[in-house]
């Protein structure tokens, strides 16, 4: 006897999940391992099934359609990461007669094909669509308002084509948006700037070129994270006339030809991440810096800044990870360089000069430090040296310009060219 059949007649069933069970058998009868047909026939009659999980487990499915029409009318169905890949949603029968879907996850399948944009046409409330890691080749929206969707992955598809300003205003209430590591290319609509409630927006690892639209730059923007990291986007960043301070707490534009000051950042000083690194930034480090007590990352790494660091960047109580490698900043460190958090440290490729030798007298969270390619002199800090010839005899190892220090399950690694 199948599963199903074993259970009883299970006529109230609302809920059907076979995450992390690795069951053997069918829900069918005519066999001894677990298998679904793509119809889902054996689950036709079970009029109150809502719900129905079949992620991560030994799942397959088949092209065959049976003629009877499921009685179920689902609210979230999720069959991501099946074993059997390459499948296309249309071999998924059953999906023809679902009209009240609000929940649909078919990532990580590398499902071939143009999008399904007939599963929204059916599902007018569908609220999240989750189609990551698959194979579409277009992302194909229908030409019609879809005002219940508030969250799409569509990320790692290898979807070509250009995001339009027509898609943005049929998804008015769109609250996280992530078209990242496909093939998309052209301007960024500067529509996504009218979504009211667009908190999260990813669109790196594309082909996105031009700037970066005002519009996702204003006073009323709800964006709280951006990454438009690894694209081909340029110019300088602008505001608008009436942004103040914005509410985004995560910046990443890495790997873009960006170009300009940092003067931008006045309106930012509420963000946790900024990564603006491997761009054509130029000028001074803005003093404002060090009044972003929330930031817990920062990266200005492979730019051209100069001048100096402001000291109370180091101060910061809640950042963990400073890149300012690979520029021409100068100066000394200040001895009064404090860094409670600082986890990860890296200074190098730069013209900061003087005595390091009182330098992080407090650093037990420290896991990397890197100094090299400086025009610092002197001795290295004491407890530093301690630490470091303690944990090499230790250990067995040494090497004169590079330390080791092993902190449990961590290694700290100090690079001091020229000590």
């Amino acid at each position: 006897m199948g599963i199903l059949s074993n259970l009883g007649p299970l006529t109230s069933l609302r809920l059907l999940s076979s995450y992390s069970t690795d069951l053997n058998g069918k829900l069918s009868n005519q066999s001894n391992y677990f298998d679904i047909p793509s119809s889902l026939g054996p689950l036709t009659n079970y009029s109150r099934l809502k719900v129905l999980l079949l992620d991560d487990n030994k799942l397959t499915t088949y092209s065959k359609v049976v003629s009877s029409i499921p009685r179920f009318q689902l609210k979230d169905f999720s069959m991501s990461n099946s074993l059997l890949k390459g499948f296309k949603v249309s071999s998924l029968g059953f999906l023809d007669h679902q009209y009240d879907l609000r929940t649909i996850d078919l990532s990580s399948n590398d499902i071939p094909g143009p999008f399904p944009a007939w599963l929204l046409e059916n599902n007018t409330k569908l609220e999240n669509l989750l189609m990551a890691n698959n194979l579409f080749a277009t992302l194909e929206v229908p030409p019609m308002t879809l005002r219940n969707l508030s969250w799409m992955d569509m990320s790692n598809n290898g979807m070509r084509g250009e995001l339009t300003n027509v898609f943005c205003l049929n998804v008015p209430n769109m609250y996280e948006l992530n078209l990242s590591a496909n093939r998309l290319e052209g301007n960024i609509p500067s529509k996504l700037g009218s979504i009211k409630y667009l908190s999260v927006l990813d669109l790196s690892h594309n082909n996105f070129s031009g700037g970066l639209p005002i519009q996702l730059l204003d006073s009323n923007s709800s964006l709280y994270t951006i990454n438009i990291a690894y694209n081909n986007l340029q110019g300088e960043i602008i505001f608008s006339n009436d942004t103040m301070t914005l509410n985004l707490r995560c910046l990443r534009l890495e790997h873009n030809m960006f170009t300009g000051d940092l003067c931008f950042l006045s309106s930012l000083v509420n963000l946790l991440l900024l990564d603006i690194s491997n761009k054509f930034f130029i000028g001074k480090l803005p003093r404002l810096i060090a009044n972003m007590s929330s930031l817990r990352l920062l990266d200005l790494s492979k730019n051209q800044l100069n001048g100096l660091i402001p000291q109370g960047l180091f101060n910061l109580p809640k950042l963990e990870y400073l890149a300012l490698s690979n520029n021409n900043l100068s100066s000394s460190l200040a001895s009064s360089f404090i860094a409670p958090q600082l986890r990860h440290i890296h200074l190098n490729g730069n013209k900061l000069n003087g005595s390091i030798v009182h330098l992080l007298p407090n650093s037990s969270n420290l896991v990397t430090l890197d100094l090299s390619e400086n025009e610092f002199f002197g001795s290295i800090p004491h407890w530093l040296a301690t630490k470091s010839r303690r944990k090499a005899k230790e250990d067995g190892f040494i090497d004169g310009e590079t330390f080791y220090i092993s902190f449990g399950m961590s290694y700290t690694m100090v690079l001091l060219d020229g000590f």
